[in-house]
């Protein structure tokens, strides 16, 4: 369910792709996750996978996901979201 603009809820269908692509830019791994599931929460779905790195859109940035790249070595390169009138600065 999602509010909408005239502030009555509405439901909607549908689901979201997640890929694991590999160096060679062949693709690893698929998931799928219902529309209402958040981002952060599916990012651990390719757990079994070694990786060195992670490339990834803000959507998945959170506490839980600095602390799980952290304790399996992986470097972070999970885009950061700037906040209103406040840059990101690295």
């Amino acid at each position: 369910m999602k509010t909408g603009s005239n502030g009555r809820t509405k439901t909607t269908y549908g689901y979201k792709d997640h890929i694991s692509v590999g160096g060679g830019h062949f693709i690893k791994a698929l998931g799928f996750a219902a529309d209402n599931m958040h981002d952060s929460q599916c990012f651990t779905a390719f757990r079994n996978e070694k990786k060195s790195e992670v490339f990834a859109n803000s959507a998945y940035a959170s506490q839980k996901t600095n602390v799980w790249l952290e304790q399996r070595g992986v470097d972070n390169d999970v885009l950061e979201s700037a906040y209103h009138k406040q840059p990101v600065i690295k």
